[in-house]
């Protein structure tokens, strides 16, 4: 599916919802399913067109890599002090299978209860042309294991 700027949360009646930005950057879509692979098939609506002036009428846009901030239990999280940002990306390319310029991500949760990563990446090395009108940016899945409390983002999982 290529969509970029993905998010999927799940909701208290058991459903999934995506949202998501078209290869033409110029609206965001919403599709709704009873499973995650199902987002793929579900019906699609535009909730969002991007305005003919003005501020809204830029185009959508994520960057090339995933980092992580973390803050201790119990820090004050409006404190910019308590947050600290991880000295390498937490994911990125990997050309030996084919993923490049993950990012823009949100987490939601499987049916078995699984924590989920949900972010866009191309499958291509090299783009062609202006990077933000080439449309292959894909949604992507990842399942997310824990150690020692913390995420472990690996393109195996």
């Amino acid at each position: 599916m290529q969509r970029a700027d993905p998010f999927i949360c799940r909701q208290d009646n058991g459903k999934y919802y995506f949202t998501a930005s078209v290869p033409a950057y110029d609206r965001i879509i919403l599709r709704c399913a009873d499973t995650l692979a199902g987002i793929a098939d579900a019906e699609e609506a535009t909730i969002w067109h991007k305005h003919e002036s003005g501020p809204m009428s830029e185009n959508i846009w994520a960057p090339y890599c995933m980092g992580m901030l973390t803050a201790d239990s119990g820090a004050d999280l409006l404190d910019p002090l308590s947050w600290k940002k991880e000295r390498y990306p937490v994911l990125a390319s990997d050309p030996s299978i084919e993923v490049y310029g993950p990012g823009h991500n949100s987490f939601t949760v499987d049916e078995e209860g699984n924590d989920i990563l949900v972010y866009h990446a191309r499958k291509e090395s090299v783009i062609e042309g202006d990077p933000l009108y080439n449309p292959n940016r894909h949604t992507m899945l990842m399942k997310v294991r824990w150690e020692n409390g913390r995420p472990v983002f690996d393109y195996k999982n």
